[in-house]
């Protein structure tokens, strides 16, 4: 199974306007971090809570660096955190390009439609289930009655029978 998650990036929030993270190159094999003035650091934490590694540059290349401006006003250097999941979301952007995407998104409008009902009208949005089990199989009875809520619709306009709330078309009697 193929994830197809568009997001955009949120840039560089507390200082717009100053390189974003996708400015440096990130080698996460070799554990190191460039940046855009072609300085590497292979200095970096890995914290445990947002799932991330944080790489920090040295603050004698900054406070000598032609670029500085653009890329960070704090006085102890740069500091870039990177998700344990970038690779994986990279190779999602690249596959977001493709003809294939493009395809698979057509059908997405129909599959959203159903998640938006079952939300609405079904509560899926809150189980009454304590535990991953339990709430897994309340949602799959959503759906499973909205699969034979479908199925019913179905037949009945197949068969030319009337739906619920219409009367039954006839010959008209004079």
């Amino acid at each position: 199974i193929q994830p197809a998650i568009e997001f955009k990036s949120m840039g560089n929030p507390r200082n717009p306007g100053l390189f974003e993270r996708n400015d440096f190159i990130i080698d996460l094999t070799a554990m190191t971090a460039t940046c855009p003035a072609n300085n590497t650091t292979n200095s970096y934490i890995s914290i445990a809570n947002p799932d991330c590694y944080k790489f920090q540059f040295l603050s004698e290349w900054c406070s000598s660096c032609i670029l500085r401006s653009n890329c960070t006003t704090n006085k102890t250097g740069r500091t870039i955190q990177i998700s344990h999941y970038s690779e994986m979301l990279e190779h999602d952007n690249i596959f977001l390009q493709t003809n294939e995407y493009k395809e698979i998104r057509k059908c997405r409008w129909g599959l959203e439609g159903d998640f938006g009902w079952a939300k609405k009208y079904h509560q899926l949005n809150k189980t009454r289930y304590l535990g991953l089990k339990k709430s897994g199989f309340y949602n799959r009875m959503i759906f499973l009655v909205l699969n034979v809520k479908r199925l019913l619709k179905h037949t009945r306009s197949r068969n030319n029978l009337p739906l619920e709330g219409e009367r039954a078309r006839g010959p008209s009697i004079s």
